[in-house]
């Protein structure tokens, strides 16, 4: 049998809704969550509205 290691991980991550064509937005959107979440601590969610 194989070691068994323990990992842990976290995850933030922003969430944005593309409302148009403009990817781009969406994208600075979604960047503009994330770092909202990153200054709330580890394990956050953020939705751009």
């Amino acid at each position: 049998m194989g070691k068994i290691e323990q990992l842990c991980i976290t995850v933030s991550v922003g969430v944005a809704e593309l409302t148009g064509d403009d990817r781009t937005e969406l994208v600075e959107n979604a960047d503009q969550a994330l770092y909202q979440v990153k200054e709330l601590g580890r394990n956050c969610v953020v939705v751009w509205e």
